[in-house]
């Protein structure tokens, strides 16, 4: 037992260091690649400087020549230039009798340069290989660059030492034009001739030392990064300690119960033995009794073996296969153990993203699409993602799109979405009850451009004042306290901060303590140049009467205006009691309603209780069409079905949803006689889903097994082709058998690239195809485009991805 501790022991100590050791690695590379790129751009800046020097003392030059010159007093800093004596106007005089002296081009600059050298300590040397002045003689390295002037070259540079100093060197050619020819054309230069050069030396001693500034705050950046990441480790380490401990002491419990209960038995035996010498005529008892014990011995050794089994075997969970894991039969401690492996793979991966993303936006590389995406859905979307963090708290998620909205616009839809679920992600956090709203709506429109205005409001605890400058700065939150309380990094806002300047937007946020916040995204967007219809607005709804009934007013507003908006009539109560006396006096002024949509949680009468008073009526009332709606993640629509609801939607209501569930219960088409199953947002999807057929071309067989169980556990049907061109034959084949064909990309026989081009050359163009491949590398995804592919997923495949790819390319593919 000793020695079986001490292993265990020095294998997590070993499983430790093999994390330890490549984490520091990595930190390792990050720090000397940092360091590569902070001299890289020093350096850079350096060359630009000396550019510009250059650039500087060449315009002054030509300036002057274009002018022939510049004529100045005569003094002791600037007496006749005794190279230009062949220059016959080289001295003249004022009318007021002041003399002046012809300062040429060259004259000017060895001015300039000894002013500039000793005001910034950059130096500036004109010369030529056939100078006159000693003054311009060119050093080694000058002769060395004039002669490549020569045969070509357009500039050179080097980082060298003079007079023991570091100095970059940039020297670049000085063409003869023709205002050159005036003091120079005696020595027979031509237009276009390489005349001499300017040599520009700037001291490195600036940039070394912001060099080293910067090399030392990324290298402590980088070390708390390393401290934060070797905690994690000795935590988890430590944790894992304390299990295998607790393990230890329930395995010495058990050996412990193993032999009390093996003495309990050898004392029985003896007893029996003892009992059998003394009362032989009673061996029929003790052999029933002998028949017990072995029965009972060979109970406890089943138990025995079973719970040793359960305690040794190990919970390695792959995170690939931890979300098909959660789906399998697994008691409640592996359920937990795969929960605990997905959660942690997920916060680590979200920390790594959020960190990824910053250091992408801080270094200028974070990528941005150019995509055609439809707006409202989106923000539907991220109310659905949001639902979930809500859990079985008082709150009402709400979602308002402003009427004058585009169907589409063109950006990345990754990076707005990104910014909003940041954004709606925090609310249900700081937020035990109340709303959470998101709204959009357009603040500014150009003739190709559209700003696009979100705003994320809550009832939750609020931020002070104070603090509302800081809290979209990297690692800030409102306060230290927020950080043990609710978690998170501190990077979200700064993201979303970020992102906002990259689109041209801003991010801002007010609040009132206790009252709750208002955060606010704005983004310029491209206009789209699909053209499509707006909205889906079923015409068979016009001017129809409805009722409905929601406690919550920022709700019925929405309600009330997605109803108006189609030419229905709408009386909206805030009251479940007030419901049967408005139905009334409808039947009673022959105006009846002719559907009623009720919100199932409301104080004093509920949803139910609504919904079984009207059915419980022996009138026509009885036959009204009712609709639930509730915020709650659970929707139990056999519970509303009971009620005597006919549909069922969850909040916050996407109005494409709300009109078809309408249009169905109200359509023309509707048989009256049969009554239905209760109507929900998912009915028509369900449909589909069952009916949606996949070709899956996957050569590996391990891929085949977890894509066609994770399909056919969502109720698709799936059929599989082993190659290329076994994929290329079942479509072609059949091709109406097909909804969607997922394509690997390296296979035998015919690969994912050539399958694909096969199909489209047949003019099957249609047909959605996804590229499913380990090719995750930069331009594989442009690679399956450019061939005829629709869409890409990079392995390994998670489900939630998987299952967007279908919802766009299967479900939404017709929707207006």
């Amino acid at each position: 037992m000793i020695l079986r501790k001490n292993l265990k022991s020095s294998l997590l100590e070993t499983y430790s260091w093999f994390i330890v050791i490549p984490w520091s690695i990595v930190v390792a590379c990050l720090l000397l690649l940092g360091i590569f790129h902070i001299q890289q751009n020093q350096q850079e800046m350096v060359k630009n400087e000396a550019r510009a020097n250059f650039n500087k003392d060449q315009s002054l030059r030509f300036w002057s020549s274009t002018h022939g010159g510049v004529y100045v007093p005569i003094t002791e800093v600037t007496p006749p230039n005794p190279y230009l004596r062949h220059v016959k106007d080289r001295d003249i005089k004022t009318p007021a009798g002041k003399a002046l002296t012809l300062m040429n081009p060259a004259y000017m600059l060895r001015q300039t340069m000894g002013k500039y050298e000793s005001l910034y300590g950059v130096r500036g040397h004109i010369t030529s290989l056939k100078h006159f002045r000693p003054e311009t003689a060119p050093d080694e390295w000058e002769k060395s660059a004039l002669q490549e002037f020569e045969r070509g070259a357009k500039e050179i540079s080097e980082f060298t030492e003079i007079d023991g100093k570091s100095y970059f060197r940039y020297m670049a050619p000085m063409i003869a034009k023709k205002g050159c020819l005036k003091c120079h054309g005696h020595q027979g230069y031509k237009i276009g001739d390489v005349r001499g050069g300017v040599s520009v030396s700037v001291p490195m001693a600036p940039y070394l030392a912001n060099q080293h500034r910067q090399t030392i705050a990324y290298a402590f950046s980088l070390g708390l990064l390393w401290l934060l990441g070797f905690s994690g480790l000795v935590w988890a380490d430590h944790g894992l300690k304390n299990r295998t401990r607790e393990r230890d002491i329930a395995e010495a419990k058990l050996q412990e119960a193993h032999d009390e209960l093996e003495k309990k038995v050898r004392e029985r035996t003896a007893d029996l033995k003892k009992a059998i010498e003394e009362h032989k005529h009673t061996g029929h008892l003790l052999q029933a009794a002998k028949t017990k014990a072995e029965i009972a011995n060979k109970a406890k050794g089943e138990f025995l073996a079973n719970m040793s089994h359960e305690i040794r075997t190990p919970m390695n969970a792959v995170i690939g296969f931890s979300d098909m894991l959660v789906d399998t039969d697994l008691d409640e401690d592996q359920r937990d153990y795969v929960s605990t492996v997905k959660r942690s793979g997920e916060s680590l991966l979200s920390l790594i993203n959020d960190i990824l993303d910053f250091s992408k936006i801080e270094a200028g590389q974070l990528d941005f699409e150019e995509i055609d995406f439809d707006p409202e859905l989106l923000v539907y979307d991220v109310c659905e993602m949001v639902r979930p963090r809500i859990e079985s708290k008082p709150i009402e998620v709400l979602c308002r799109i402003g009427d004058n909205i585009p169907s589409m616009v063109k950006g990345d839809p990754t990076r707005f979405r990104q910014a909003l679920t940041n954004l709606m992600g925090n609310a249900p956090k700081f937020t035990e009850a109340g709303e959470i709203e998101i709204s959009l709506d357009v603040e500014e429109e150009k003739e190709t451009q559209v700003k696009l205005h979100a705003k994320i409001r809550d009832t939750g605890i609020g931020i002070p004042k104070d603090k509302l400058s800081t809290i979209f700065e990297p690692f800030k939150q409102a306060d230290g306290s927020t950080t043990r309380k609710y978690g998170g990094t501190g990077l979200g806002l700064a993201i979303c901060k970020q992102i906002s300047n990259l689109m041209e937007g801003e991010a801002w946020a007010e609040s009132r303590v206790g009252k709750g916040s208002i955060f606010h995204f704005t983004a310029w967007l491209g206009k789209s140049e699909k053209k499509e219809t707006r909205r889906f607005v079923p015409v068979s709804l016009s001017g129809k009467k409805a009722l409905i009934i929601d406690d919550n007013l920022n709700n019925l507003d929405i309600l009330r205006y997605f109803l108006e908006s189609v030419g229905m009539n709408v009386v909206a109560l805030t009251n479940g009691k007030d419901v049967l006396p408005a139905i009334q006096k409808s039947m009673e002024e022959q105006n009846r309603f002719n559907l009623c949509i009720c919100d199932i949680q409301m104080p004093g009468i509920s949803g139910y209780d609504v919904a079984k008073a009207i059915r419980s009526f022996k009138s026509e009332i009885k036959d009204i069409p009712l609709i639930a709606l509730s915020s709650l993640m659970e929707r139990d629509a056999r519970k509303c079905e009971e009620a005597g609801f006919d549909g069922f939607l969850s909040k916050p209501v996407r109005r494409e949803k709300l009109y078809k569930i309408l249009e169905r219960l109200l359509g023309e088409k509707k048989d009256k006689e049969l009554k239905p199953k209760i109507v929900t947002q998912y009915s028509d999807r369900e449909d589909m889903k069952h009916s949606a057929r996949i070709l899956l071309a996957e050569d590996n067989l391990i891929n085949q097994k977890l894509a066609k169980m994770m399909l056919t556990k969502a109720g698709y049907h799936v059929e599989v082709a082993n190659n290329g061109q076994e994929a290329v034959e079942k479509y072609t084949t059949s091709p109406e058998n097909f909804d969607l064909i997922f394509m690997d990309v390296q296979m035998p026989e015919m690969d994912g690239i050539e399958a694909t081009q096969a199909i489209r050359e047949k003019e099957f163009d249609t047909i959605p195809i996804v590229a499913m491949t380990a090719n995750a590398m930069k331009g594989d995804r442009e690679i399956c485009l450019k061939a005829g592919m629709n869409d890409y997923i990079a392995k390994p495949i998670k489900r939630e991805i998987v299952f967007e790819i279908l919802e766009k390319w299967i479900f939404n593919k017709n929707v207006p």
